[in-house]
C-alpha cells in the first residue's frame, strides 16, 4: 500500500475508485508529514526486496509513463531508489551517476524524469544526479498542508543532510524556488545552487496575486477526469514516440501531466502548490527578494531569452541583488518548452553548475566587481518566428 501512494499518478484511476485521495494510504505520522510505512536505506541502490509490498500490491508497471518510448529513465544511466528511513518525508528519486552529489528539484507539475537528459550530461563530468520528485507530485506523496516552498524544502534539506557529501542544488521555476528556499535556510547542507528560471515572488502589481487567496485546491477533486485516463495514456504515448520529442526527457515529462492530472491528489497538490506561489511574499523579514542578499553559497542562474513565464526584468533585479552570482542567458531558450533547441538549454545548466562546483571546490577566485551576463551558445542556429526578447545589459 505504500508504494501504491508512492506511484499514484502512473495507476490507472479505476483501481483507486474507493480511494479518491492517493496519499491516504498505509502511513505513519511523522512530524508535520505523513510517511509511508515500508522505506529502506538511501546508501542501497537497489530497493530492499523483504520490506516490498507482495507482487500482487505493485502498480502494474506496463501503465508507467516511461514504457516503450525511448530509453528508460528509471533504468540504464539511472534507477529508482526509495528514501532514508532517517528521513522525516520519503522522497522519491531517480539517480544517474557517480561521484560528487547534484539534488535536482522539477517544475511545477512534473517529476523527476524531466533531467533524465541533464543528468547524463553531468555524469560525464563525474557528478551523481538525484533528480526528486517534490512532495505531491511523481512518486511523492503530498503533506495535508498547503504547498509552501518552505514545506517542500524541508525534506530536501534532511535528504542532502543523509548523504555522504554535500551536494550541489539545482531546481527548475518552481523547482528553483523551493531550491532557494533551501539554500536560504540550511545553507551549511549544500555547496552551492543552480537555479534555471526560477520562479521569483512579482515585484509588483500584487494585489492581482491576492485573489489566490480565494482559491480551494481541495475543489480539484471534484472534476470527473479520471475515466479520460485510458485516452489521455494513450494521447500522450503517441506523441512521446514523435522523433522530436523522444530525446526531450523535458518536453515528455510536460507532456505526461495531461494524464497525472487524472488523479485527484495530483490536481490538489499542484493548485495548492500554484496558490502558495502566488502569494509568496516578494520584501519584508520574510521576503524571498529581501533574503537573497544573505545567500551564502555559490550560485547561478540562467534565463531563457524567450521565456514568456518569468519576466526578463528578474533577471537584472537578481543581479543588482545578489552581484557575485553567475548569470547565464540562452537567447533560444523558452521556460522549459524549447523544441529544437532544448539541447541548448541543457548545454547552458549543465556550464551553469559545473562554474558553481568550481568556485564551491575554491578554483575560481570570488570578483570583487558583478560578474557579466554570460550568453550561452545556440547549438542548432537561429530560432524559428520573431526576434528574441533581450534581457536588461548588466551595469
Amino acid at each position: 500500500m505504500a508504494l501504491e501512494a508512492r506511484a499514484c499518478a502512473r495507476e490507472p484511476p479505476l483501481a483507486r475508485a474507493a480511494r479518491p485521495r492517493c496519499a491516504q494510504s498505509s502511513v505513519v505520522e511523522c512530524g508535520q508529514h505523513r510517511t509511508p510505512d515500508r522505506i529502506v536505506p538511501m546508501s542501497s541502490n537497489e530497493p530492499d526486496k523483504s520490506n516490498e509490498p507482495d507482487q500482487s500490491n505493485q502498480p502494474d508497471k506496463s501503465n508507467g509513463p516511461e514504457e516503450s518510448n525511448g530509453p528508460d529513465p528509471s533504468s540504464g544511466p539511472g534507477h529508482s531508489t526509495p528514501p532514508s528511513d532517517a528521513l522525516c518525508f520519503p522522497l522519491h528519486f531517480q539517480e544517474w551517476g557517480a561521484g560528487d552529489p547534484v539534488l535536482a528539484l522539477h517544475p511545477l507539475a512534473l517529476e523527476s524524469t524531466a533531467f533524465a537528459g541533464v543528468a547524463q550530461q553531468l555524469a560525464r563530468h563525474g557528478l551523481r544526479t538525484l533528480a526528486v520528485d517534490l512532495p505531491g507530485f511523481g512518486r511523492t506523496p503530498g503533506p495535508d498542508a498547503p504547498l509552501t516552498p518552505a514545506r517542500m524544502a524541508e525534506p530536501v534539506i534532511e535528504m542532502a543532510r543523509r548523504l555522504e557529501k554535500r551536494p550541489l542544488l539545482m531546481g527548475m521555476s518552481m523547482g528553483g524556488r523551493v531550491a532557494l528556499e533551501a539554500a536560504l535556510c540550511a545553507p551549511e547542507a549544500f555547496r552551492g545552487v543552480t537555479l534555471i528560471a526560477p520562479y521569483l515572488p512579482w515585484r509588483s502589481k500584487r494585489m492581482m496575486l491576492q485573489l489566490a487567496r480565494w482559491m480551494n485546491p481541495s475543489a480539484a477533486e471534484r472534476v470527473p477526469l479520471e475515466r479520460a485516463w485510458p485516452l489521455l495514456k494513450a494521447t500522450v504515448n503517441l506523441v512521446e514516440r514523435r522523433p522530436n520529442i523522444r530525446e526531450d526527457w523535458l518536453a515528455r515529462a510536460a507532456v505526461r501531466v495531461a494524464y497525472y492530472f487524472t488523479c485527484p491528489a495530483t490536481r490538489v497538490h499542484f493548485l495548492s502548490a500554484a496558490r502558495e506561489l502566488a502569494l509568496d511574499r516578494a520584501f519584508g523579514p520574510e521576503g524571498l527578494w529581501t533574503r537573497l542578499r544573505d545567500m551564502q553559497i555559490p550560485a547561478a542562474f540562467v534565463w531563457g531569452g524567450r521565456d514568456r513565464l518569468i519576466p526578463a526584468s528578474h533577471a537584472e533585479s537578481v543581479a543588482t541583488v545578489m552581484p557575485r552570482a553567475h548569470h547565464f542567458r540562452v537567447a533560444c531558450s523558452g521556460h522549459f518548452a524549447n523544441g529544437r533547441h532544448f539541447r541548448c538549454l541543457e548545454h547552458a545548466m549543465e556550464s551553469a553548475l559545473l562554474r558553481v562546483r568550481e568556485e564551491a571546490g575554491g578554483d575560481e577566485p570570488v570578483p570583487q566587481r558583478p560578474r557579466p551576463l554570460l550568453d550561452a551558445p545556440c547549438l542548432v542556429g537561429p530560432p524559428l518566428g520573431d526576434a528574441l526578447a533581450e534581457l536588461p545589459a548588466r551595469p
